[in-house]
C-alpha cells in the first residue's frame, strides 16, 4: 500500500517537483551526477527540489558541490515518508549489482530513472514504471527528468506500471534472478 503523498515532511510544497535517490555516498552511486542534472535544471525547471537521503564518505563532497535546488537530510529511517514525498526517483550510478532502492521506489508507486548499468535494466524497464539513461551523463539524467515532468498523467500511468512491476519481483524471484546475475560473472 502506498504511502500517502506528502512533499511537507521535508519542507517542500506540493507545487514542487521532487526528485529524490536514497543510498550510500559513494562515487558508484553518483550523486555527484545528481547534482550536475540539478544544476542543469535550475533555470529550466525552477519548480525542481532534489532530496539525496543517505550518509557516506562523498557527503559533505556532495553538499559542497550542490546547488540550492538539492536538500540532504542524511540518513532516512521512515522511507514510507520518503518516497511519499517524490513525483520521481533517480539511481545515477555508475556501477550496481542490483538496485534495490529502485525495487523500493517502484513498489512505492515512484517511477524510476536509473542508469542502463548492471542489475538496473533488470528491475527498470523502459516505459513499463521507468526509464534508462547512459550511466555518468548529467545532460541525459536532466533530459530525462524534464521528459518524465512533463506529462503529469503519464507520470502517474508510469508509477502504477512501477508498483504493478515491482510486484512481480517476489522474494524467490529476487533470490532467483540475483544468483543468475552473479553467475554471468563467475564465468
Amino acid at each position: 500500500e502506498p504511502a500517502p503523498r506528502d512533499k511537507s515532511k521535508f519542507g517542500l510544497s506540493e507545487m514542487d517537483f521532487v526528485i529524490g535517490h536514497m543510498g550510500a555516498f559513494t562515487k558508484e552511486k553518483g550523486q555527484n551526477i545528481a547534482v550536475a542534472a540539478a544544476a542543469l535544471l535550475r533555470e529550466s525547471m525552477p519548480y525542481a527540489r532534489f532530496i539525496l537521503a543517505g550518509d557516506g564518505t562523498l557527503l559533505s563532497e556532495t553538499r559542497r558541490r550542490a546547488p540550492d535546488n538539492v536538500k540532504f537530510p542524511g540518513f532516512v529511517a521512515d522511507h514510507a515518508a520518503f518516497f511519499g514525498a517524490l513525483d520521481l526517483f533517480i539511481m545515477p550510478s555508475r556501477s550496481e549489482a542490483w538496485g534495490l532502492a529502485a525495487l523500493e521506489a517502484m513498489a512505492h508507486g515512484v517511477p524510476v530513472i536509473a542508469s542502463d548499468v548492471g542489475g538496473l535494466p533488470e528491475i527498470v524497464e523502459p516505459g513499463n514504471g521507468g526509464w534508462l539513461v547512459p550511466a555518468g551523463d548529467p545532460a541525459a539524467l536532466a533530459r530525462m527528468i524534464t521528459e518524465a515532468a512533463s506529462s503529469p498523467y503519464r507520470l502517474h500511468e508510469q508509477g502504477e506500471k512501477a508498483r504493478e512491476r515491482a510486484r512481480t519481483f517476489s522474494i524467490a524471484r529476487m533470490v532467483e534472478q540475483t544468483e543468475a546475475f552473479y553467475r554471468r560473472f563467475a564465468k
